[in-house]
């Protein structure tokens, strides 16, 4: 389920830093978005097909339900949702891991 944190120290002891980029799906289906037209306050809500939607059911003495992106096994991810904002996505993640790598040493 989750990574071994073992990589992820040894990557840290280097200054490197390995970013997932997770391109989710910017807009809903098309059947979906003409059942929504008389309701628009659902705009901010992820679409079914988004990562964020997405779920594992694990079967055990229960079934439990949780979202994909709550045991995501990287520890470090971006969430795309257009993929116009990449450059400046990329640009502020750098910026960031910069700034935390100058606040560890």
């Amino acid at each position: 389920k989750k990574v071994s944190l073992n990589g992820s120290v040894k990557l840290k002891k280097k200054n490197m830093l390995i970013v997932f980029i997770i391109i989710d799906n910017p807009s809903p289906s098309i059947e979906s978005s003409n059942s929504n037209n008389d309701n628009n306050n659902n705009s901010k809500k992820p679409h079914r097909d988004s990562i964020l939607e997405l779920e594992n059911i694990s079967f055990g003495k229960t079934i439990q339900r949780s979202l994909y992106i709550d045991e995501f096994p990287f520890p470090y991810y971006i969430i795309l949702h257009q993929i116009d904002n990449l450059p400046e996505v990329l640009s502020d993640g750098i910026r960031q891991w910069f700034e935390l790598n100058q606040r560890s040493n």
